[in-house]
């Protein structure tokens, strides 16, 4: 549930999954976060976490640079799947307002690309007269151009997750299955948790080497 921007409550409501106890998951997922000692080997790490607590085909992690543009920083696959690792995408790819949303809505499901939309009634807000603001609904549809892409790679659901340093978006978690897959919200809530663990632990490995470059510089212009 939460407040529409112009006035108004918007309540979504899904399935419930089944009881599970994540409290193990968490405590393992923080231990590896918190152990990684470089940013790659963070990002590798968390690649196979979080392929191994969802079950998706493919996890990628993708990081934008300083104009946007974005790169598969690592990948954890199935054997036989084509490698994304190191390629790189311009900022075009994802606009702004894309950007934006990711920021504001920070886990983002697509269980079934050949899904049916429902229609929404009544199509204007009678608080409004206007199109209602989807913009922090979980359930909202899917850009057709983004599902058609996805379609041309063949992969059948997907799994985003936003990772935030400085509360500015630094890149995103993207989980890719060949088959639809449901993943319930409880699941979701640790994937967003352990992001923003993550997010935390890249300001900190970042911050470290930005220091450790500057002290080296230091040195260096005194000798």
């Amino acid at each position: 549930m939460h407040r529409a921007p112009h006035g108004g409550l918007i309540v979504e409501l899904e399935n419930a999954g089944p009881p599970v106890d994540y409290t193990l998951a968490i405590q393992r997922g923080v231990d590896t976060i918190l152990s990684s000692s470089t940013l790659r080997a963070l990002c590798d790490a968390c690649a196979g976490m979080f392929r191994d607590l969802t079950g998706y085909d493919r996890v990628m992690i993708y990081r934008f640079d300083d104009e946007g543009h974005g790169e598969v920083f690592s990948e954890t696959k199935r054997p036989e799947l084509e490698a994304f690792l190191g390629n790189r995408y311009p900022a075009s790819d994802i606009p702004q307002i894309a950007r934006r949303l990711y920021e504001r809505n920070r886990v983002r499901l697509l269980a079934d690309v050949g899904y049916t939309p429902s229609v929404l009634e009544p199509r204007l807000s009678p608080l409004t007269g206007e199109e209602l603001d989807m913009s922090m609904c979980f359930l909202r549809s899917v850009s057709p151009i983004h599902l058609q892409y996805l379609k041309n790679m063949d992969v059948a659901a997907t799994l985003v997750v936003s990772l935030m340093v400085g509360g500015e978006l630094w890149g995103l978690i993207s989980c890719h299955h060949y088959a639809p897959r449901l993943i319930h919200f409880e699941m979701r809530a640790v994937c967003e948790l352990l992001a923003e663990v993550m997010g935390t632990r890249i300001a900190a490995l970042e911050s470290f080497a930005q220091g450790q470059a500057e002290l080296s510089y230091a040195v260096w212009s005194s000798a």
